[in-house]
């Protein structure tokens, strides 16, 4: 999917966007306590995650520990997202 429409979806579902300060590549949509990312390569929305931003949870590279969750596309992280919020 094309950055441009993928931030179009995620505005469009609610989520405020920003950019990454520190990884330029990399695009945030936040709703509440969930943060859906992806990287932009060459215009197209790569690598798409969500994870929840107030979790205790940490990566740990030593156990290759990663409490993120990985999607196929930006519809279904959003889904996921929707989902997680209504059974809080």
């Amino acid at each position: 999917m094309k950055t441009v429409n993928a931030i179009k979806k995620l505005e469009k579902a609610g989520f405020t966007i920003s950019k990454n300060e520190y990884v330029s590549s990399q695009i945030n949509a936040t709703m509440g306590e969930y943060r859906i990312s992806f990287h932009d390569q060459d215009g197209n929305a790569i690598c798409i995650w969500s994870d929840d931003k107030c979790a205790r949870d940490t990566r740990d590279v030593i156990t290759d520990y990663f409490p993120e969750t990985y999607h196929n596309n930006i519809t279904r992280a959003i889904n996921f997202v929707k989902r997680m919020i209504e059974r809080k």
